[in-house]
Parts: structure tokens; C-alpha cells; sequence
């Protein structure tokens, strides 16, 4: 099937603009940001079609702009094209960038808001806004939140990457930068919205939002090329032997290459990597041309440059910022529609490309060629999208909003006042002071008096809660070595991730040596918990499967603890707290067992420890 080249609907630019053309969505922009009301816009245009540049207006409009994104690899690159093609004064501000520590942390965030010398346009992640509210710096002074007063133009770009958890604490930064900034202009940029983010913001925050989406013109704006797509049912690990067949064919051509040509973009981390270490031993050639780029490699100690290698394998981080002339797609059907269309809409952005679609199944709307706008509602209409349930959103942002106050000193009322008309803010405050008011303990005699039960499951609880810290779950990160095509490579990854995929080789007290899992090792993961350190779990499985079989363990927990009769809460009020969290993204364990190795976990500090027992 040929998916049909698209051009996009073009004016006149109402206002100044980087270009004597403008795309109509582009213009929408213009408009709206000297003309609207609304402090939010939504502007929903495809991959590839100019959304960076439809910002620029921004910029210049506002006094500051924060421009936002999903992960660090898109700052670095945003930064080169807002200093090259738009002549921007950028600074950076992440993790990596922050160098103090304790209040001076929290001093050096706000000379990032206050100080000309650190740019115009601030480029950050959402973690370190979420950070910010949820009282994770050291603010003695109670004046960390000032950091949002300061800027009156925010883009959220590739918004779509977060899903309910996440992106309810995005709504949190929304409402504190809507109030506390009324002249702030606030854009939500995506190819592929959800929109049921977006009808929260206007529900549930009470702000107007204005929605901008691109049109399709025939003999208009060129923007996309014709993309050959065939169909394959098995997955890119059983294809191997074609795949390899094809890029053989193409070896001399992308030989001369000094950027991606070919993406292989895999489901699964574990199936990305173990193809690449497939071409480091049985095809060389072909495997001297390759690099790979999925979340192992993202924090490992020798850095990786995808962009001087015709062929990049990559996984769902490939969905975003891969903005190379990529001339043959080879992907996975994903779970959504959007991480499809993201995926499909790398390829053929600069040239007519090839896509091979794997485990796609059969579609009856299947013909010779179909126009790209009906290919991306065909694709809508065949795989599930990823909406989010405005209930569920409405609970998270409440209890994210309780956590943000509870945690803070008594008295201090700044970020009271943002938060306490958020739905659900003052049921989910009397939750987290039930749990404090249980698990507190004076010497060794409870305070409350109550019952072993009670006290074991509060403190569970309790220690997911504490997921509500930051923006997107925890992890166990820890120092792993493992093998990575023809190499070892050493990088902090999660542990128990890693544990699924690999096998311990050996355990040192800084890293833990991994080595391919054979199809017939039965090794188990087994955790012990917060309030349960004597009974282990088995941690066996996808997350579903294990997010089902602890919420059955937790069941049991619940009805022998007698909540209704020694607290003013309830068994299904705790039970909906757990469907918010997700136990497999909110708790960390006490202990992991993994064959005979044994590894302590240390909660006493943010970043929690990881001590072998075997080294």
C-alpha cells in the first residue's frame, strides 16, 4: 500500500513570523497569541509540520517562556534548533544542570527564573516543575513555588507522552501558572492530543482553551512524501532473517551514511537489545552501521551518538525527537494509535520512504494506496487510543494537590491557596492525615493504640504515597553491566526490570554483572514490603499481570484490617487510592531475593539504596 504524500493549508502570516509563509495552524497561533482570550491552546498539527516554529511568536511576544519537554535527549536538541535557525538565548535547566545541593539547590532553581543570564527561554523537563511542587527541594523559606510566577509563556510540547499518572500532575502545574500568571499563554502541543486531558483542564481547572488544529489542502504546504508501507504478522525478533536480508541490500547505500537512514523501533527493550547483540555476532557488517538507543543506554557511562549511524534500533523513546531522514521504518504495532502514528510519522518526512509494519494483523481497509488523512483515521478507528478517564484525573489531581500541601510545614498557606478548590483536594488531605496519624509511632507504643493490622497496611500505604513526590512513578535504579552487542556496557538502569531480562552473572557492591537469560531459566523475583518484610512476593511477569496478583494480596490485607471501625476511612476509599498508584509504581521493597542473591533497600532518603548482600 502506498500511504499518499500530504501538504498542508497555507496564508498570509497575520503577524511578524519567522517565514514569508505561514501553514494556516501557524497562523491560528499568531492570532490567538495577540488576539485570544484563552490562557491555553491546544494546537494539534503531525509530525514534521512546523510546530516548533509556530512557538517562535511566543518568544517574542512574552517576557519569559519555559518551553517543556518529556525527556532530557529532547532538551539538548531543541536547544541547537532554537540557538541556530531562531537566534534564541537558551538555557537549560535539568537535573544535570543543577548543581547545588540543599537550599542552594532550591536558591540556584530561581536564578533560572530570575537571572537574564540564563536565557529568554528556559528549556526544562516537567519532573523538575513536579519536583517543585510536591515540596521535594529543601525550601526552609517557603519560596520555591515562586519559580512558576515568572514565566508567561509555557509550551508542553509532545503532550501526549504522559499518561494519567503523569498527567495529572501536568494539570497541577497548569492551575499554579493560570493563577498565579493571568497574562501567561500556555500551549499544549501534540500530533496526537489527549483529549481527555484536555477537557480536564477546562472542567476541572476552569480555564478556557482554545483548539488549533492543522488542515489538510491539496496543493498546499508540502510536508509529508509518499511512504510505501508493507504488512508483516510476526514481530521484528522472529523477522530477523528478512530484516537483515533487506538492510544487506541496502548495506552499500547506507555505508555512505552519516546519520540514521533505517529505524527499527521495537516494543520491548529486552527484543531491541538482543537484536543488536544478533548483528554483532552473526552479522558484523551490518552490525558496524548500527546503533542502539532504548532506555538501557539513556544513563550508561560511554556515551552513545545515534546521529553517525545509518541504522538506529530504538524502542517507544524513538517516538520522540527522532528527527532524521528516515528513509526505511521498520516498526511494531504498539498499543495505541497515537504511539502508532508517532512511530509512522518519522519515516518520510524529508524523502519517499518504506515502512514495514510488524504484528500489525489484518485490516479490511487495506488497498493499493489511501490518502494520508484517511490512513491516520483508519488507524484511529482500528487501534485503541489512549484517553484517559476524567474521573481518574480528577482523583489524581486532587490527591497530588493534598500531598503537595501535607507534606509541607504547618502554616505554610502559599501553595494552600493554589490547591485547596481542586475536586477531591479535601477527601484525599483526611486520607493522607489518617495514615501519618497510624503509622506515627512515640517510642515504641502507638500513639492511636490501633491494631497490628491496621498499623502494617498504613504503613504500606504509606510508602506508596510517597510515589506522589514526583511525576512519574519510582524505580529502583541501581548500576548494571550488561552485555550490549559485542561489548559490556555499564549504566543505571532498574533493577528489577533488568532482573526480568537478564541473569545475575556476579554482584559487586557498586553494580550487579548480567548475562543472557536462557528460555528454560525458572529463577524467581521475589520482594518483601514495607509493614510486610517477613512475606515474600513473587515479582514474576508482565506489570498487569503483577499489578493484579498484589492488588488480590492487598484485598486480603484490607478486609482483615478493620478499617471503617478504627479510622473514618473506608475499605473502598483505600482500594481506589491503590487503582490510583498502581502498587508495581508506587511501592519499593524492603528486600529483593533473585536466586541466591539478596538485595537490601534503604528508603531513608529520595533516592532510595540499593546494598547487595552477595558482594
Amino acid at each position: 500500500m502506498i500511504v499518499k504524500s500530504a501538504s498542508l493549508e497555507t496564508t498570509e502570516p497575520s503577524y511578524d513570523f519567522s517565514f514569508q509563509k505561514a501553514r494556516a495552524f501557524q497562523d491560528d497561533v499568531l492570532t490567538w497569541l495577540h488576539e485570544g482570550n484563552e490562557q491555553v491552546a491546544v494546537v494539534n498539527a503531525p509530525t514534521g509540520s512546523g510546530k516548533t516554529a509556530a512557538f517562535s511568536e511566543l518568544y517574542r511576544v512574552q517576557n519569559k517562556t519555559l518551553l517543556i519537554y518529556p525527556t532530557n535527549s529532547l532538551l539538548t536538541q531543541q536547544e541547537t534548533i532554537l540557538e541556530n535557525e531562531f537566534g534564541l538565548n537558551v538555557g537549560v535547566l535539568s537535573g544535570d544542570t543543577l548543581t547545588e545541593h540543599g537550599y542552594n539547590r532550591t536558591e540556584e532553581l530561581l536564578q533560572y527564573a530570575t537571572s537574564p543570564h540564563m536565557g529568554d527561554v528556559i528549556l526544562t523537563n516537567p519532573d523538575i516543575l513536579q519536583a517543585n511542587l510536591q515540596d521535594v527541594y529543601v525550601d526552609t523559606a517557603g519560596v520555591a513555588t515562586e519559580f512558576f510566577n515568572y514565566f508567561d509563556g509555557i509550551v508542553y510540547d509532545e503532550f501526549h507522552f504522559y499518561d494519567e499518572f503523569e498527567a495529572s500532575g501536568l494539570l497541577l502545574q497548569i492551575k499554579v501558572i493560570t493563577d498565579r500568571v493571568p497574562e501567561s499563554k500556555i500551549i499544549l502541543s501534540s500530533a496526537t492530543p489527549n483529549k481527555t486531558l484536555v477537557e480536564t483542564v477546562e472542567e476541572i481547572l476552569d480555564v478556557d482553551v482554545a483548539r488549533i488544529k492543522s488542515e489538510y489542502a491539496e496543493g498546499g504546504d508540502f510536508f509529508r512524501f509518499d511512504t510505501e508501507v508493507m504488512r508483516r504478522d510476526e514481530s521484528l525478533w522472529d523477522s530477523r532473517e528478512e530484516i537483515v536480508k533487506i538492510l544487506e541490500e541496502k548495506s552499500t547505500e547506507l555505508a555512505t551514511g552519516q546519520e540514521p537512514r533505517v529505524a527499527l523501533v521495537f516494543n520491548s527493550a529486552y527484543y531491541s537489545n538482543r537484536f543488536y547483540s544478533y548483528l554483532s555476532q552473526e552479522k558484523p557488517d551490518l552490525y558496524e552501521l548500527t546503533e542502539k538507543d532504548n532506555g538501557y543506554d539513556t544513563h550508561q557511562e560511554e556515551e552513545i551518538e545515534p546521529d553517525k549511524h545509518p541504522i538506529l534500533i530504538t524502542t517507544k523513546k524513538g517516538e520522540v525527537g527522532l528527527d532524521y531522514d528516515i528513509r526505511t521504518l521498520m516498526m511494531e504495532k504498539p498499543n495505541t494509535a497515537e504511539s502508532f502514528l508517532q512511530r509512522f510519522g518519522r519515516a518520510g518526512r524529508k524523502n519517499e520512504a518504506t515502512a514495514y509494519l510488524f504484528n500489525l494483523g489484518k485490516l479490511n481497509w487495506w488497498r493499493d494506496q489511501i490518502e494520508y488523512p484517511n490512513f491516520v483515521e483508519r488507524i484511529y478507528d482500528s487501534l485503541k487510543t489512549k484517553q484517559s478517564k476524567i474521573d481518574r484525573l480528577t482523583d489524581l489531581a486532587g490527591l497530588r494537590a493534598a500531598h503537595a500541601v501535607f507534606s509541607r510545614e504547618q502554616g505554610y498557606s502559599e501553595i494552600e491557596e493554589d490547591f485547596a478548590d481542586v475536586p477531591n483536594y479535601g477527601k484525599w488531605m483526611k486520607f493522607l492525615i489518617n495514615l501519618e496519624e497510624v503509622i506515627k509511632e512515640d517510642s515504641d507504643t502507638l500513639i492511636g493504640g490501633y491494631s497490628n493490622d491496621l498499623e502494617r497496611l498504613f504503613e504500606f500505604l504509606y510508602e506508596c504515597s510517597n510515589v506522589l513526590k514526583g511525576l512519574r512513578g519510582r524505580g529502583l535504579d541501581f548500576q548494571i553491566e550488561y552485555p550490549r552487542g559485542d561489548t559490556r556496557a555499564t549504566t543505571s538502569y532498574s533493577l528489577l526490570s533488568a532482573f526480568h531480562h537478564y541473569r545475575v552473572e556476579e554482584v559487586f557492591k557498586d553494580r550487579v554483572k548480567l548475562k543472557p537469560k536462557s528460555p528454560d531459566d525458572r529463577t524467581q523475583i521475589r520482594l518483601t514490603f514495607p509493614g510486610y518484610e517477613k512475606q515474600y512476593r513473587n515479582w514474576e511477569g508482565a506489570l498487569p499481570e503483577i499489578e493484579r496478583k498484589m492488588m488480590e494480596w492487598m484485598d486480603v490485607k484490607i478486609s482483615r484490617a478493620d478499617i471503617e471501625k478504627e479510622t473514618d476511612l473506608s475499605e473502598g476509599f483505600i482500594k481506589r487510592f491503590l487503582s490510583l498508584v498502581k502498587i508495581t509504581r508506587s511501592v519499593l521493597p524492603v528486600e529483593i531475593a533473585y536466586g541466591k542473591f539478596r538485595f537490601e533497600v534503604k528508603q531513608t532518603s529520595l533516592v532510595p539504596e540499593v546494598i547487595p548482600k552477595n558482594a
